[in-house]
């Protein structure tokens, strides 16, 4: 029944390559889960959202559910800010800061910030990692695939020097205020991320929920796996967990490169959950 499911999104999305090709950049307005967002449609994470009206359904409505009204939240690696406009909608009475160092992605987020009217939302146009200063990023044809390395999952675009921050320099640039929720896309330097975060991870303000893609095919070329980060994670005081259709269940090793956005909660905190 899965394949039958996912075989006709398949074909509307090859399909729609006729309408929209790869090769020519174009930008779409959609209002989706609630937002107005603004794509880039011959992308996969915009062609997704344009053709299908949806993105990556199940990870969605499992991350909206974890998270409360009040809570600061961060997005690294925000791409054109789907997940942004997901945390914007549910911390109304709290904030979101949104990292992305592609200046198109960040124009059509600020764009799209604007459109809405979420002035709870500061977008960043910065990369995020292990150290604060300049880095040469590697900027995809499809800018979800860009890096700090190139990944090999999409052809590169150019190199450019952009500005990269510590999540540590960040939380305290704020005075150390609780950060609740973080949510990162990286494409394989999320182990960098945690090298730049090591501060808050020890500290008792650290997150609540900490939401990761992990790919060993992008781990690898910084030499990390998804099994050295959960580890890792749970050194922190996290478990791990991901989206099933009767809520969230543990991540275990025959899960690993097949679901690939995971969820560490803080072992202190965990809410209800399925466990199966």
């Amino acid at each position: 029944m899965l394949a039958l499911r996912v075989w006709p999104a398949r074909v509307l999305l090859k399909v729609s390559e006729w309408r929209y090709p790869k090769t020519v950049p174009r930008v779409v307005q959609r209002r989706i889960d609630g937002s107005w967002l603004l794509v880039l449609v011959n992308e996969d994470v915009g062609r997704q959202v344009v053709v299908l009206r949806r993105y990556e359904q199940r990870d969605s409505r499992a991350f909206e559910a974890l998270v409360r009204s009040t809570d600061r939240c961060i997005d690294i690696g925000s791409n054109v800010g789907y997940f942004t406009m997901l945390l914007a909608r549910r911390a109304t009475r709290g904030s979101i800061v949104s990292f992305d160092p592609i200046p198109l992605n960040h124009a059509l987020l600020c764009a799209s910030l604007q459109l809405n009217g979420y002035d709870h939302v500061k977008a960043v146009c910065s990369a995020v990692g292990d150290r604060d200063g300049t880095v040469t990023f590697v900027e995809a044809v499809d800018g979800a695939y860009s890096s700090l390395v190139d990944t090999g999952r999409s052809r590169t675009a150019s190199r450019r020097e952009v500005p990269m921050c510590r999540l540590d320099t960040h939380w305290a640039a704020t005075g150390r205020a609780p950060i609740d929720v973080v949510k990162m896309d990286v494409e394989g330097a999320e182990g960098l991320v945690l090298d730049g975060a090591s501060q808050l991870l020890a500290s008792d303000s650290r997150p609540r929920v900490v939401m990761m893609e992990l790919c060993d095919d992008n781990l690898a070329a910084f030499g990390t796996s998804v099994d050295g980060l959960v580890a890792r994670m749970k050194a922190s005081g996290y478990t791990a967990w991901i989206a099933s259709s009767s809520g969230l269940k543990s991540f275990e090793p025959q899960h690993y490169n097949v679901h690939f956005n995971v969820y560490f909660l803080r072992s202190d905190a965990d809410p209800a959950i399925t466990h199966r």
